[in-house]
């Protein structure tokens, strides 16, 4: 007994020896029980064939009130990546959405509003490996990304998760950045032409927004590509 008195462990170490939790998981149970929160994010890191990049979404450990943690989910500000994050069941209500990818960016702020409070954890805790030829890095991604932004849209004004204008304002710089990032790609100019066409359709059917929910950079792309897609896809 005396000997056993001497022996230290952390939290940490004890709920792996007692959930037999990887790392990463005992550390982010351990913040959900400490907390009593109903979602807990991890940083992350992105490791490529020749570096890693560390990302962050707090710098130090924090808590987040059910609406400050929506509308960072709904703006980007946090992740949808299911490894990021730990969830109560009782959250989970709405269903998997079923398609080839973004199938979490699809869902996962559905989830949020059914929390109580999300906490933020500053500490890196899973390692995402980054390869070649994956559907995430494939030109086909976009045109499942552009549905699910419309259904995102369409859920969120449904739900009454976000005022109008700033569900429109939203949707427009999701959209401008879809449009930009595809017009730079390695493709054939038509191709560029047809699906950024597409998008700019989208984007007409969600204005008008304004320049200062836009900023300077975006009103700019926005006025560019409306006035000739052409242009857009050469000026980008």
């Amino acid at each position: 007994r005396c000997a056993l008195a001497r022996i230290s462990i952390s939290p940490i170490a004890l709920w792996r020896l007692v959930t037999r939790l990887p790392y990463a998981l005992a550390c982010m149970m351990q913040a959900m029980v400490q907390t009593d929160v109903d979602i807990v994010v991890s940083g992350a890191f992105f490791d490529y064939p020749s570096r890693t990049k560390v990302v962050r979404h707090t710098k130090t450990d924090c808590l987040l009130t059910r609406d400050e943690a929506l509308k960072r989910i709904i703006t980007g500000r946090l992740p949808s990546y299911l490894w990021m994050l730990l969830l109560r069941r009782t959250v989970v209500q709405e269903p998997f959405v079923d398609i080839p990818c973004f199938e979490d960016y699809a869902t996962a702020y559905k989830w949020f509003a059914h929390t109580r409070r999300v906490a933020l954890m500053a500490k890196p805790m899973y390692h995402y490996i980054q390869r070649e030829g994956s559907l995430l890095h494939s030109s086909r991604r976009d045109v499942f990304l552009l549905d699910v932004y419309r259904k995102r849209h369409n859920y969120i004004r449904e739900h009454g998760l976000m005022d109008d204008a700033g569900n429109r304002a939203n949707t427009v710089r999701n959209l401008l950045k879809l449009a930009k990032d595809y017009a730079r790609k390695p493709l054939e100019t038509d191709d560029r032409l047809s699906f950024v066409e597409e998008i700019r359709e989208a984007i007409n059917s969600y204005l008008p927004v304004s320049f200062l929910q836009l900023g300077l950079k975006r009103w700019w792309r926005l006025q560019l590509l409306k006035c000739s897609v052409q242009w857009f896809v050469r000026v980008v």
